[in-house]
């Protein structure tokens, strides 16, 4: 291919790929690193951690908590109050399956499903074109078309092992609040955010408040 043929083409190759719009250039908060969900033992990592926050708290260590095992309503809140009572009772506390204390807690879990769009995330398309497009300008007219994609394939090939790597992305995040609440008063309250796998959703569902606590009435029952 004939250099002052290629090079217009070329230029106009990236133009395309990295767009001309004359938007302002989105920007978003400092990055931090956040957890990703993937397996059951994870969900016991935060049962830990929240247990140990729990237990710091002098008042409540040395008060009997009730929990309520049998008002999960989806496999994550399930498996999570058996993973925070057990966290608890090897801690010292007190958990009471009934609800003679004034102490009772409760966990709400939220599911939230973000757009496909939301971060168009890597660059390896971009990497694989701008590999092709090195190799044509750099060899020019001893290039074949055939070698060109060859030597394109190069650059997309590594990015993809890079990628392997990092955690899949995921749209997905599940938002957990455990809260103690002692009658209309909330001793205790932490919320953490996680990255999920789109197809783990159902695991998480229902994701609306889910009681851990029956208060006849006098309390968190909603």
């Amino acid at each position: 291919m004939n250099r002052k043929v290629m090079y217009p083409f070329v230029v106009a190759c990236l133009l395309a790929a990295v767009g001309c719009s004359p938007i302002p250039k989105a920007t978003t908060v400092d990055q931090s690193p956040q957890v990703k969900l993937q397996s059951a033992q994870h969900w016991g990592v935060i049962a830990e951690h929240l247990s140990g926050q729990i237990m710091a708290n002098a008042n409540l260590a040395s008060q009997p908590v009730y929990v309520d095992l049998e008002q999960s309503h989806s496999t994550f809140s399930k498996v999570f109050t058996q993973q925070l009572s057990s966290a608890l009772v090897k801690r010292g506390a007190t958990v009471m399956t009934s609800n003679a204390t004034s102490l009772s807690m409760e966990l709400d879990v939220q599911v939230v499903r973000h757009s496909n769009d939301r971060d168009m995330g890597t660059n390896f398309d971009t990497t694989g074109t701008a590999g092709f497009l090195w190799a044509l300008a750099e060899l020019g007219d001893d290039l074949s078309v055939a070698e060109g994609i060859g030597y394109g394939v190069i650059p997309l090939s590594v990015a993809y092992d890079v990628s392997k790597i990092f955690p899949s992305k995921t749209n997905t995040e599940v938002v957990i609040t455990a809260r103690i609440v002692d009658d209309y008063q909330i001793q205790f309250s932490e919320t953490n955010s996680y990255y999920i796998p789109d197809m783990a959703m159902r695991q998480y569902k229902k994701s609306a408040v889910v009681n851990l606590t029956k208060n006849n009435g006098q309390g968190v029952e909603k």
